[in-house]
């Protein structure tokens, strides 16, 4: 239990108080910013590898994560959470495929040691279909650009998906205070 608490606290997930315990460390827009920059610097090295790399299976996979999702979007059957819940793990899984495409398992492990902040961050911040829609029309973009091996194109989207992530997480963190 102590070295979980450790764990999390390292990633910047809780904090120690001064009498004791720990709570959930605050989300700050200087931390929002920091993670979301080493993230895009990770994700672009990771679609440019991937555009090299990349097989037609994972291809494949890409193609079937973001079919499953445009359907959940669209989707009259599925409770909000739930949809929003099931459209988060389709997301991890896409950029997965991405990550795992490379080859490169220390890239995969660097952006693992990254996943649980990401994670939490992320949860915060897409929480409109308007932003779905467009997260997932940008992965069906990228898709075409690794099939065509584009990195320059893989690459500039990527770093502006990333900082759209970052936008609409400031923005829910800022909206949070109030």
């Amino acid at each position: 239990m102590r070295e979980a608490f450790r764990r999390l606290e390292q990633d910047g997930i809780v904090e120690r108080l001064p009498q004791g315990g720990v709570r959930v460390a605050p989300v700050t827009m200087e931390m929002v910013s920091e993670i979301f920059s080493i993230r895009g610097v990770l994700e672009a090295f990771a679609i440019e590898k991937a555009c090299e790399e990349i097989r037609s299976e994972d291809l494949l996979q890409l193609k079937v994560i973001e079919t499953h999702a445009r359907a959940l979007i669209k989707s009259k059957d599925v409770g909000r959470e739930e949809k929003i819940r099931q459209l988060f793990k389709l997301n991890t899984q896409f950029h997965d495929v991405i990550y795992q495409s490379t080859g490169s398992k220390y890239l995969v492990r660097i952006i693992n040691n990254l996943r649980q902040i990401v994670l939490r961050l992320r949860g915060m911040g897409i929480r409109e279909d308007k932003a779905w829609r467009e997260v997932w029309r940008e992965h069906g973009q990228l898709i075409t650009f690794l099939e065509k091996g584009d990195k320059k194109n893989a690459s500039r989207l990527i770093k502006k998906h990333i900082e759209q992530a970052a936008m609409h997480t400031a923005r829910h963190s800022e909206s949070n205070k109030s």
